[in-house]
């Protein structure tokens, strides 16, 4: 496979040309680029800048790419190949676009997982887009896994929330009450 800018781009640097599993790396890009994305923003701006930054980012990239797989599909007689991690890239910034989900160190490794989990097992909808060819469903899938994975997410932190104000609930009512 020849090199060409336009790979580069589509295999997110080549990450998608790496010995098995291409997706996991080119989603493990997605995941550092939204955290050093976030780790700029945030200091300076409100979180819902970096919000508007993924947005801004996962719709061109969307955009970009939507004609590239297409000619690519057209070019080799693939449908989807493992080496376009593009996809994975775009998918994970939307998976990752809550700012609430950076409230702690551990929640967006759980939504890479989620996301990998869902972009692997392509459950319903994902199975839905998964088989149609063309750059538009190769995007859409990951976009649908990362929805998905936000959504699970978001979940984990509302229970790990309602677990805190339990425990904490529970502990204060283990104090003596003064009289």
């Amino acid at each position: 496979m020849k090199h060409s800018a336009k790979n580069l781009f589509l295999s997110v640097l080549g990450s998608g040309f790496l010995p098995k599993m291409p997706g996991t790396y080119g989603s493990l890009v997605g995941l550092l680029l939204c955290m050093a994305i976030y780790l700029v923003i945030s200091e300076v701006w409100s979180s819902w800048i970096f919000s508007s930054v993924l947005i801004f980012l996962a719709t061109t990239l969307f955009s970009i790419s939507i004609p590239l797989i297409n000619e690519i599909e057209k070019q080799h007689g693939l449908h989807d190949p493992s080496w376009i991690v593009i996809d994975e890239l775009v998918g994970m910034m939307i998976a990752l676009l809550l700012p609430w989900l950076w409230q702690s160190w551990w929640l967006p490794v759980i939504v890479f997982g989620l996301f990998r989990l869902f972009d692997i097992w392509k459950p319903f909808p994902i199975s839905i887009v998964d088989d149609k060819k063309g750059g538009v469903y190769v995007m859409l899938d990951d976009i649908i896994a990362g929805i998905m994975a936000a959504v699970v997410g978001m979940c984990i932190l509302y229970l790990s929330r309602l677990y805190d104000l339990i425990m904490l609930t529970y502990l204060l009512e283990m104090v003596p009450k003064v009289q």
